[in-house]
């Protein structure tokens, strides 16, 4: 478990740059969304826009996966002092050990 429950904030983990999934792009793995997160953002003329940041695992058909964090700040809620979120480093410990195990699985 992560600690995690919908509707929960992790402040200020949103930041620098959010990606999201675009569905009417074709030709990517599916992506599976861990995560989607309002946020709003600085726009033209320093008006604030409202997007959605998501975090998605994916794996390609090679068998390589990715983990997109959707955030560049994702890294301090790791291990930034004053960010640190332990339920961040959970959902990075449970992922690491979902890929790993499918891994071990497919090599089986």
């Amino acid at each position: 478990r992560t600690g995690l429950k919908n509707g929960d904030q992790i402040p200020r983990l949103v930041g620098g740059e959010a990606d999201k999934v675009f569905p009417h792009v074709k030709g990517g793995p599916k992506a599976t969304i861990l995560a989607t997160s309002p946020f709003t953002a600085e726009g033209p003329k320093n008006n604030p826009v409202k997007d959605t940041q998501q975090t998605v695992l994916c794996q390609y058909p090679s068998g390589a996966w990715v983990f997109d964090a959707g955030t560049f700040h994702w890294n301090h809620g790791l291990s930034t002092p004053g960010f640190i979120d332990a339920r961040i480093q959970r959902v990075d410990g449970r992922e690491l050990r979902e890929v790993s195990r499918q891994h071990r699985a497919a090599r089986a």
